[in-house]
């Protein structure tokens, strides 16, 4: 695409040897229930207020995550917005959606009551926390431009070491240009797990099979597309969840992850672990991409031209931010004066790694930002 933004890292070190633990969580028989009652049931009895409950949408090669959080004004209360995100390969995808569609669509096939009437408000009435949304479960675009969601993020490490994360077509194992300076392409694992979260005490609804379902308990996706490359990326129904599968060393790097918080609590921590080329050195690029909300490429293009990172020294961390009127024109809201000004961080990320022998900090040496474009990409100022 025309514009995209790349992040590319460059970190020279001896000692990053972070190789990918095995997991083999499974949900306990007792965290189990049964799919067969009304969702709507599983909503009221099994979330609590304040927390979160995800539909899991797993598969062999990918799995979809659907973040729903409860309010406090009712047992049946869904905040606005629920969050989707999806994880293939090294792709990671998130927009936020209604939740009148979540609940007429995906992941409530057996749904008989329509709880429309507190789905696309907030719970204060401050001004800044209105989504300015319409009262009717239909995206302000949907008719006349085909929108689908309110768009979000979508990221990618495209390549380690010189190896590419993308497929040369979907299922062959191998990618689809080769390795700097061999003149082969490199293998390719597409195989994707998912897992509860160790430490977590909520109960997982089960339906056509045992990946697919609701679940009040967080859950943690692991890939490793490379010999060079793994993740995990975290979900969790409540903060104080989260403490808990901190507190359990089960959770291999989770402490290292950036918290970053997302619409009501909707967040995912990913930690990626990489190993250094032989003889030491390690270089990564990151692809950020906004996601289109509809078929008007102007506003995914405005998104794209005003996004921008930079580097927190004190804290190790690198941000990529968009401005936030060119967001909410995206998703066809009306722009509020003094409430979407300034810039809206989308992504932030470590500029650092942790050597797993030894458990210290190896700084990166270089980061630089670059754009895309039809010729190729240009170099930009550091962040």
């Amino acid at each position: 695409m025309v514009n995209n933004k790349l992040l590319e890292v460059l970190l020279v070190a001896l000692c990053l040897d972070v190789a990918a633990a095995a997991w083999n969580a499974s949900i306990q028989q007792d965290s189990r229930i049964s799919c067969e009652g009304d969702p709507y049931d599983f909503w009221t009895t099994n979330v609590k207020a304040g927390h979160r409950a995800f539909y899991v949408d797993a598969h062999e090669t990918a799995v979809g995550l659907t973040c729903a959080a409860k309010g406090s004004s009712s047992s049946d209360a869904i905040l606005d917005p629920v969050v989707r995100s999806h994880v293939s390969l090294a792709i990671f995808e998130q927009d936020s959606r209604m939740p009148c569609a979540l609940m007429g669509g995906e992941g409530w096939p057996n749904f008989k009551r329509k709880v429309v009437r507190r789905v696309n408000q907030t719970t204060t009435a401050a001004a800044c926390d209105s989504l300015g949304a319409p009262t009717d479960c239909k995206y302000p675009k949907q008719d006349e431009l085909g929108q689908k969601s309110y768009g979000g993020t979508s990221f990618k490490i495209s390549m380690v070491n010189g190896k590419h994360t993308t497929e040369s077509f979907e299922g062959s194992g191998l990618s689809n240009s080769p390795v700097e300076g061999t003149g082969k392409p490199n293998a390719i694992n597409n195989k994707i797990s998912v897992a509860p979260v160790f430490g977590s005490r909520g109960v997982t609804c089960e339906n056509d099979g045992p990946k697919t379902g609701w679940s009040s308990s967080g859950v943690v996706v692991s890939g490793s597309p490379l010999t060079d490359m793994s993740y995990k990326a975290y979900v969790f129904a409540s903060e104080e969840e989260r403490q808990a599968a901190l507190a359990d060393p089960r959770n291999a790097g989770l402490k290292y992850a950036r918290e970053m918080k997302g619409k009501n609590g909707c967040d995912v921590e990913i930690v990626y672990e990489f190993k250094p080329r032989p003889g030491g050195g390690l270089w990564v690029e990151l692809n950020y991409t906004p996601q289109p909300t509809s078929n008007d490429e102007s506003k995914t293009r405005a998104l794209k031209d005003t996004t921008s990172s930079y580097l927190i020294p004190g804290e190790n961390t690198v941000v990529v931010q968009t401005s936030r009127s060119a967001m909410r024109r995206a998703q066809h809201l009306p722009v509020r004066p003094g409430c979407d000004d300034g810039m809206l961080t989308v992504v932030k990320m470590s500029s650092l790694f942790i050597c797993k022998a030894t458990g210290l900090p190896v700084n990166i040496s270089s980061i630089t930002m670059s754009r895309a474009f039809a010729d190729g990409k240009r170099l930009e100022h550091p962040p």
